[in-house]
């Protein structure tokens, strides 16, 4: 309750609610922050604000106009929010006991060459709100496989059927804690036989027992991991003997980061993964969740490239200490680099470029002007 409440209101909420006095607590402030963003809202007061984001760029695979399923038909492609362009769906289905966590469309068409299905599987709500604040990744594609994962996925939502095998995509609450456990002792295994190994994880959270044992024991035998987890971290780094190969940066930005992306060495044959889950209880035990993986080159350099950022990140990061306190990072002779406003900037460019790109494409026929007796000039 909020300090100073009136007597007979908290009389009326205990007996109500048939709470004892020890289970009331005094709050000397706002019990609801949210508030907040209306205010941060409110006209005015710039010179107190963080300047202002661009705004969502076009999508330079996804020209205005163009036959959507035409462009997924000629390759996969992965977007990344919020310097994409539009967002919003709705919920359809859910399996009782578990939250659908999972974020996934899927599209079937009858075309001239038959049945094809095309699959949107992403890391981040369908929610148009949100989808202006969250930083997400999403996969566009109608490859075969995933969109027999898909319907399986929707078979399985709707308790028509459970697949007994999947090609690409992993699940929780059955098959997806192995799976990252199988990947992450993989780079524990190539380190012992002293071949390249390396994880890199981007996520919300890192609280799963499993999940951070099996990091130590990684980072033990010699495996590099750096994390960039945004809020709630269990690990300890800097633990002699144990988790002295881990590193640990928190990014806090004008945008909620929340994109789950994850990068395993793999004796130099690199694999990427994106994900709806976190490393929680939670995401990989009571809830229905998907891994994906991202295979085409183009697409793995994109993530490549924001991890690459987010990781020399100046401006926003801050590192996880052995004590479990977070430092901002000191810029001393270091580059200034916020990776938030570099993906805008970016996004920004690269729809230039296109708009510029598109110009040139474009036939302008010369006109000729008679005057007024008929005469060509």
């Amino acid at each position: 309750m909020e300090e100073g409440i009136d007597s007979r209101l908290l009389k009326l909420v205990r007996e109500e609610l048939s709470i004892s006095k020890e289970d009331i607590y005094a709050i000397n402030g706002p019990l609801d922050l949210t508030f907040l963003m209306k205010m941060y809202g409110l006209d005015g007061f710039d010179h107190l604000k963080e300047h202002s984001y661009l705004k969502p760029q076009p999508v330079p695979e996804l020209p205005e106009d163009a036959d959507v399923f035409e462009k997924i038909r000629e390759g996969d492609i992965l977007m990344h929010h919020p310097y994409l362009e539009k967002a919003g769906c709705h919920v359809i289905y859910g399996l009782v006991g578990l939250k659908t966590h999972s974020k996934i469309t899927l599209v079937v068409r009858r075309e001239e060459n038959g049945i094809r299905r095309y699959v949107h599987l992403g890391t981040g709500n369908y929610n148009d709100s949100t989808a202006k604040l969250y930083t997400d990744v999403g996969l566009f594609t109608c490859s075969e496989a995933i969109g027999e994962d898909a319907t399986a996925v929707f078979n399985m939502l709707s308790g028509y059927s459970e697949p007994r095998s999947w090609n690409k995509l992993s699940l929780a609450p059955y098959w997806l804690k192995d799976r990252f456990l199988y990947l992450i002792g993989r780079e524990r295994e190539h380190a012992l036989a002293g071949r390249p190994a390396k994880i890199i994880a981007k996520m919300n959270s890192l609280c799963d027992k499993s999940v951070i044992e099996a990091l130590y024991a990684a980072s033990t035998a010699g495996v590099k991991i750096e994390l960039i987890i945004r809020g709630i971290c269990c690990l300890r780094t800097g633990i002699k003997g144990v988790s002295e190969n881990i590193t640990v940066r928190s990014i806090v930005g004008n945008f909620l980061e929340h994109a789950r992306i994850f990068y395993f060495e793999n004796d130099g044959k690199p694999e990427y993964y994106c994900a709806s889950a976190d490393w929680m209880p939670r995401n990989l035990d009571r809830r229905v969740e998907i891994l994906f993986p991202i295979e085409k080159a183009l697409l793995q350099e994109k993530l490549w490239h924001i991890l690459e950022c987010q990781l020399k990140d100046t401006v926003k990061a801050s590192i996880l200490q052995p004590d479990g306190s977070y430092e901002k990072i000191d810029k001393r002779g270091k580059e200034v680099f916020n990776a938030q406003l570099h993906f805008c900037m970016e996004a920004k460019s690269v729809a230039k470029e296109e708009a510029e790109a598109s110009y040139k494409r474009i036939f302008i026929p010369k006109m000729h002007h008679t005057d007024t007796a008929g005469q060509e000039e």
